[in-house]
């Protein structure tokens, strides 16, 4: 069963030009929640599998 969950991400998550480093900026933000998978960004939110 997927539970999907949002987490609103902190403004400094997307000071970055590149697309690369603000996903690792996110992914490196979501290590604070061990149970969710990164899926996508999506208007400011992680959108998070929950495992």
């Amino acid at each position: 069963m997927r539970i999907i969950h949002r987490v609103l991400l902190p403004e400094w998550a997307f000071q970055s030009h590149d697309k690369k480093e603000i996903e690792s900026n996110i992914k490196e933000y979501l290590q604070r929640y061990p149970d969710y998978l990164f899926v996508r960004e999506e208007n400011g939110f992680a959108i998070c599998e929950r495992t």
